[in-house]
């Protein structure tokens, strides 16, 4: 009953929002059984997608498609306006396949949204991508403004050529010197999105005002999955060339937000798979994301020497289960290989959950957080669990670089069979940290106790009201994962904020002011 009635619900809201007078353009019909010949009404729908975008060239206008497969590569060819986008959308209660099965293997895109303002794509399975080339299954590409990508399922999307990359699940790619703004990426899932050493959702050069939000991803095999990045030379040039001989914008992506995503069983033996990595990004809020079953769970790095990664704020997150790191923050790397070698500045870990980070025995190095060079980072109110196995068993930190600028303050740390171990420069390792605060003059005011979650066993580590967490904090975060106050001066460390009596889950909101 209550299945039937959200379906219900959510087909009402849809109608409305369909024939809402705000939009005031025209209603476009397609149909696996319509023609292109057709008036394009509910009665007499157009036969294609392609012919309905033509046709829907007026602000406001929406293409609605049927229930169907359609083995088209689509293109949109005209603006809507402010407050009155051009819409390609499912009708609602449907879900249209676009298949790309039939399609040849030398697309930029299967969906293409190239120098485009005021447009959205809404509701679609999109599956059986396959090219040779630098594409993306769905491609925002050049210059572009107020974009909604939204509500779709993204699979099986393959490099023919080889599995190193070059092809992406969703991106957007800045060329020539423009901008894409206001880019909104929300509740796709992705999965089976082979990619190698590409990602599954990636946004590139001068993209500002993004938003990539309650999106899902999984049982894809990539390195990394989500990524806000620029690639540039010592001039400031591009270093990525499209197809079309166009060079991709090398500028920091940002400032932009990853909030509220689900990104997990994203791995591979040969590459590994980072969930949410900024290289040559700035001024990015990584919030309330839920990261488990990676490789790693976020990385602030800056692979180039000429990239620059600042502004980074990592907080409300709960990351566990990862194989190998649970947040890296800094130049150096995991293993501080050359490439590694940008400049990292001015970023903030505060109030993450991490646990049992790791793990994993197919990995030689592991650790629960890890710091590289950085000036400028701040990790406060954190709850950290150490792995129990594995190469990051019992291995709370590593500072690898020594950083400039860093303030470690009230974070709680736990190794559930004895101290926890800090490493300095990878020559020191400290049982405990009280020797590591002594040593280093951080963390004096941490504790190194048990945090006493809910239910760990089931991942849900909220706090119970025994938990040493509580009252930790006072970071100035006003509000934790699910949206509910934090008091200034009375925050509890960790992801989550403790409410006595009080278990619900309400509608998250942004904590990111």
């Amino acid at each position: 009953m209550f299945t039937s009635w959200t379906r219900w619900t959510a087909l009402v809201l849809a109608t409305i929002w369909i024939t809402s007078p705000a939009l005031a353009g025209e209603l476009i019909y397609v149909a696996p059984a319509g023609e292109d010949t057709a008036a394009g009404t509910i009665e007499q729908p157009l036969a294609s997608i392609s012919e309905g975008l033509r046709r829907a060239d007026q602000p406001g206008d929406q293409v609605l498609v049927r229930h169907g497969t359609y083995h088209e590569p689509i293109v949109f060819p005209h603006d809507g306006q402010e407050g009155r986008p051009i819409v390609l959308r499912n009708y609602p209660g449907e879900r249209p396949i676009l298949s790309a099965e039939k399609l040849p293997t030398d697309l930029v895109a299967q969906v293409l949204i190239q120098d485009r303002r005021h447009v959205e794509l809404r509701g679609f399975t999109i599956r059986g991508f396959r090219s040779s080339i630098r594409s993306a299954a769905v491609f925002v590409l050049g210059s572009g403004h107020q974009i909604v990508i939204a509500n779709n399922r993204v699979h099986d999307v393959r490099a023919t050529q080889k599995y190193e990359g070059d092809i992406r699940g969703i991106a957007a790619y800045t060329t020539g010197s423009r901008s894409i703004t206001d880019l909104t990426i929300e509740a796709n899932e992705l999965f089976d999105v082979m990619t190698g050493y590409s990602e599954v959702v990636v946004v590139t050069g001068n993209v500002q005002g993004f938003e990539i939000v309650d999106n899902t991803a999984h049982h894809n095999h990539t390195n990394p999955v989500f990524l806000a990045a620029g690639l540039q030379d010592a001039q400031g040039n591009g270093l990525l060339t499209m197809a079309d001989g166009s060079v991709v914008d090398g500028a920091p992506a940002g400032p932009g937000r990853f909030a509220y995503n689900t990104i997990y069983n994203n791995t591979d033996p040969n590459r590994g798979g980072i969930g949410i990595y900024l290289n040559g990004a700035k001024d990015i809020v990584v919030e309330a994301n839920t990261l488990f079953n990676n490789h790693a769970g976020i990385s602030a790095m800056a692979e180039n020497r000429h990239l620059v990664t600042t502004g980074i704020k990592i907080v409300n997150n709960v990351v566990y289960d990862n194989h190998g790191y649970g947040i890296v923050v800094g130049s150096g790397g995991p293993d501080g290989g050359p490439l590694d070698s940008g400049s990292v500045s001015d970023v903030s870990v505060t109030h993450n959950t991490l646990v049992n980070n790791g793990h994993s025995p197919r990995w030689t190095r592991g650790v629960s957080f890890e710091i590289g060079q950085v000036d400028g980072l701040s990790v406060q109110a954190n709850v950290i669990v150490t792995s129990v196995t594995g190469p990051g068993k019992g291995r709370a930190l590593s500072v690898r670089r020594k950083p400039s600028r860093l303030t470690m303050n009230r974070n709680m740390w736990f190794y559930p069979e004895g101290p926890a171990v800090f490493e300095w420069l990878g020559r020191d390792a400290f049982q405990g940290l009280e020797s590591f605060a002594e040593f280093s003059q951080q963390s004096a005011d941490g504790i190194e106790r048990a945090p006493r979650f809910r239910v760990a066993e089931t991942n849900d580590y909220r706090l119970t009201e025994t938990s040493p967490a509580i009252g930790l904090g006072m970071t100035g975060v006003t509000r934790d994962r699910l949206g509910r106050p934090r008091p200034i001066q009375s925050a509890d460390a960790g992801a989550y904020q403790f409410e006595a009596g009080r278990h619900d889950d309400p509608t998250p909101e942004s904590i990111s002011e």
